[in-house]
């Protein structure tokens, strides 16, 4: 990512990410997709299990700290290899959050935001997935056209 970019991901909640379905999940799961982990500041692999603490602004203007870590001790014998956003339990049950919502992380240099929208159906239903969101990914990725330049430009290395 760039500085000043703009850039904006989002994911529809699971019953999993708001524990309503009662698992010992820890945090929203991030996919390996590269242009969602872009969106992150880089974490280093070498090392076991980085993680960053980001400072979130909600839409009331209140700041959260949430935890981004890579998960990658399969790396190291164990088994885990994965990228999460956790410590954002408290942020979620501050919102009322449920299965079906939707969170907007925006970034913009180092200013991170998060904004909510609200499902308009039943929170037992599978929820509406926009713009190529599945099943399987419920994430969104809403990138500038500077984003997808460099993004292909790193690939390309």
């Amino acid at each position: 990512m760039s500085d000043g970019d703009g850039a904006t991901v989002s994911k529809i909640l699971s019953r999993n990410d708001t524990g309503q379905s009662g698992s010992h999940q820890v945090g929203i799961c991030i996919p390996r997709d590269p242009r969602i982990l872009t969106f992150f500041p880089r974490l280093d692999a070498e090392s076991r299990n980085p993680c960053r603490m980001l400072r979130f602004k909600a839409p009331d203007a209140r700041v959260w700290e949430f935890r981004y870590i890579y998960y990658n001790n399969a790396l190291f014998g164990g088994t885990r290899n994965e990228y999460r956003l956790t410590r954002i339990t408290a942020f979620m049950r501050a919102y009322g959050l449920k299965d079906g919502d939707r969170l907007f992380f925006s970034r913009t240099g180092a200013d991170f935001s998060v904004g909510i929208e609200r499902s308009t159906g039943p929170h037992t239903q599978e929820p509406a997935r926009p713009n190529g969101a599945t099943p399987k990914s419920p994430w969104v990725i809403t990138l500038t056209k500077e984003d997808m330049r460099r993004w292909k430009e790193e690939r390309q290395e």
